[in-house]
This record gives structure tokens, sequence and C-alpha cells, in this order.
């Protein structure tokens, strides 16, 4: 008889035994009832929700009298054994096994619903836990909200590169919702839009907080990318690990930074391309020294997203495009000059880029100077303006594809002391001089980041 077995077989007699004193013990203290809210959806979208009245199996589980007899069963240490001798268990399962033994039977009456045994519910329970044992155990699990998500032909679920996305379920809404405002508290009006989330599954690292890092930089990149295709107030929420029911007892969020906008994230017609552009970012090395500088840039413009006030998201998108164009000297005329000759594809273009750069910066410095007031920042010139430098980023991008610093170094053209991002700096600056040589060197912009949605 192989392990499964063997441990199938003393659960079995375990639970049953179990339930049945249970039963006894209920005809004289009753399981007591609890007043719950139901989220009922329509459509994967949340409708509404209606309070029910149900048992509450998980208060009864936990009395003392209840776990003290199951504790007592002579098959109770017997399974404690079992389940130890697993390799798996030995390695990364550090609540102990009494611990998983009281879970199983919890996780049956709950699912159950009742306090009778029946097989084909414990045989369905029993695989669970079995999978849980060879698999799940050696795994953290993760989900985080995606707000501003509007994708309604989108498939429910898709595999991308270590992160799922899928439609939102009930009991996971339920956990954000609790989470937010409490178990008695109403729905946040942001939730009824909540249609998405990220789900993503981590190999058990060193500490949590290796693992911890390791999921959010999973969903940092899908939303990243996702913002640098195209524009829209996508954001994640919290994130929450391990809400499993074999991990309910370790089960924790992670507070994050996040803003809900206006603006829908909409890619329906564009899913396709959006998912390559994704799939490319994931192969991008811009941490490199070479690139190093578009790193910065990124992050500024994300930053700039979880900022409520009109003002900081202008100091974030200007530090971007800093980021990219600035260097010694006159820096608002560089800032301009380089941004409007990489960004403009024909002269008019150009000529708007120019203009658009060049009085945007001026009132950046007159309001942080005091000179302007903050109200005359305004959410078009905003969204104009991360416009553009989400084109220049992309284009970045393509040329850290295009240009490699081994073969400008082999022509003579990256000269000593001087960075890739002066090279490229140098090359806009004599395009505006040389049209021939700026047509040359545009076509290194060009390639996979080039498909992006305004």
């Amino acid at each position: 008889m192989t392990k499964d077995n063997t441990l199938k077989d003393i659960l079995s007699e375990l639970l049953s035994q179990f339930l049945e004193k249970c039963a006894d013990y209920v005809a004289k203290d009753p399981i007591r009832e609890r007043n719950t809210l139901e989220f009922v959806f329509k459509n994967n979208r949340y409708s509404t929700d209606k309070q029910v009245s149900e048992k509450d199996y998980s208060e009864f589980m936990s009395r003392t009298l209840i776990r003290k007899t199951l504790g007592e069963n002579v098959d109770f240490k017997h399974a404690q054994d079992i389940i130890a001798s697993y390799e798996n268990v030995k390695k990364f399962y550090a609540a102990g096994t009494d611990n998983l033994v009281e879970i199983f039977a919890l996780n049956y009456v709950e699912n159950t619903k009742s306090l009778k045994f029946t097989k084909k519910e414990f045989d369905a329970m029993f695989k669970s836990l079995v999978q849980f044992i060879k698999s799940g155990i050696r795994t953290v699990d993760y989900f985080t909200p995606l707000f501003n998500m509007s994708n309604p032909n989108m498939v429910t679920k898709k595999l991308l590169g270590g992160v799922v996305l899928s439609r939102i379920s009930p009991w996971q809404f339920k956990i954000i919702k609790e989470h937010l405002v409490g178990r008695n508290g109403g729905t946040p009006p942001f939730m009824y839009n909540l249609t998405y989330v990220l789900e993503s599954t981590v190999q058990h690292q060193s500490s949590p907080e290796s693992e911890d890092k390791i999921a959010s930089e999973r969903f940092d990149n899908f939303v990243i990318s996702a913002l640098l295709f195209a524009p829209g107030d996508l954001t994640t929420g919290h994130i929450y690990r391990n809400f499993t029911k074999w991990t309910r007892n370790s089960s924790t969020f992670i507070r994050r930074n996040w803003r809900i906008g206006d603006r829908k994230y909409k890619v329906d017609v564009q899913f396709n391309r959006m998912w390559e552009f994704y799939k490319n970012y994931l192969k991008l090395n811009i941490d490199s020294k070479d690139w190093s500088f578009v790193r910065v840039a990124i992050n500024r413009f994300m930053s700039s997203t979880y900022r409520d006030n009109l003002v900081d998201r202008m100091v974030d998108l200007n530090v971007s495009l800093e980021c990219m164009f600035s260097s010694p000297g006159e820096t608002s005329m560089k800032l301009a000059n380089r941004c409007a000759t990489l960004a403009g594809e024909n002269n008019r273009k150009r000529e708007e880029y120019w203009n658009f750069i060049k009085n945007e910066y001026k009132l950046r410095n007159n309001v942080l100077h005091g000179r302007s007031a903050e109200s005359k920042v305004d959410l078009k010139t905003i969204n104009e303006l991360e416009n553009i430098i989400r084109m220049c980023i992309c284009k970045f991008l393509n040329m850290s594809q295009n240009i490699s610093s081994k073969n400008l170094k082999d022509q003579n053209k990256l000269n000593k002391g001087k960075s890739m991002r002066d090279y490229i700096l140098n090359e806009i600056d004599l395009g505006m001089l040389n049209s021939a040589r700026m047509n040359v060197f545009v076509s290194n912009t060009h390639g996979v980041f080039s498909h992006t949605k305004k």
C-alpha cells in the first residue's frame, strides 16, 4: 500500500469518527448562526450584495472542546506522522503537521457545510490535500486587483510569463473588500468596476521578503508594459499572499501605493499586440550600464501614475523627460529640441511637440518657484505630456534592441569616456542640422515597441 493510500485510510477513519462525535456535541450546543455578505456577480462583474444567515462552522471548529476531540482521536497522531514523512513537508511546511490535520477537517466541514461524512466529498478534499503536499506546499500564491482594466471580450485566463490575468472571483472580491473596509463596511464605489486580478505562483525562496519581491516585480512588469503600450489609469492594489484553503493561517497582504483614476484601460482590438509588447518587454535588459537611464525614466513615468496631485504628476513626468534628454546648459531648450526631434514624425508634429514641451516646462518651473498658481496645471496638459513621454520611452526601448555599444566602439562612434546616452543625444543634436543623418539614426527607434496607442 502506498503512503498516499495509507494516509487516505487513516484520515477517512479519523474524519468519520470525529464527525459523529461533533453531531453529538451539536445536540447540546448548536452551531451558531452568523450574518455575512454574499456578493452577486452578473456578466463577470460585481452587481450587488445581500445579507445571508449561515452556520458558522469556522467558529464551531475553533472551540476548545472540538479541537480537543479531534486531537485525542487515536488516528490523529498516525495522520500527523505520515504527513510529516513527506519530503516537501519536512522542507517547506513550518506550521506543524497537527495544524495541517486540523485544516483538513475544517476545510471538509466548511466545504460540505455539514457534519456528515460523504465519501465523494472526502475523496475530493483528500485529492486537494495531496496536491498541496506534493506541489503546492513548495510555492507561495499571490493575487492583486487590477483596477480600470476594461476588456469585456478578453479570455478569462492567460499565462503571462509568471503572471496570470484572470476574471476576479467572488471569493477574491470578498477578501479585497473586507480588507479595505471591514466585514460590515459598504462596498467602495470603485470596486463595482473591478473585473480582473493578476495572479502569480512563486517557488519558495530563502525568505518571505524574497518571495514577495518576485511577485511584486512580476505584477509591476505587466502594468509597466501595459501603460507603455497604451494610456489609462491601470493600476494594481495591495498584494494578497497565500489566501488558499491550505495556507489560511499564513494569509497576509502587502501594502502598495495605488490611485484610482478615471481613465479606463481599453485595448480590446489591440489585445494581441499588447500581449506581444509585454512579452518583448520581459526580454529587455535595461538595467545594464548602457541603458539604466531608461529604467530611471520608466520608474519616474510610473511614479506619476500613483500621484493624486497634478503638480506632483507633472514633476515626475518632467524628471522622466530629463532622464532621457537633459544635459548641462539651457535645459528647457535642449529638452524641447531633442524631444520634438525624436518624437515628431514630420515637421508639423515636431513643431507642435517643441512648442508644447517648451511651454509646459516653463509652466513647471513657474509653479515650482511660486510664480504661477498650481491651478494652472490641468489634466489635459498632464495627459499630453504623458503621451509624449510614453512615445519617447518606447523609442529608447527600440534603440536598446538596435544599438550595441560594442558595435559603436568597433566603428569608433563611441569615444572613450562617453556613455550610450551621450552618443544618442549627440546624434539627435547633429540630426537637427543634418536631416539625412537624422533619417539614418531614426531607423534605430523603430521596432517591436513602436506599436503604441494614443
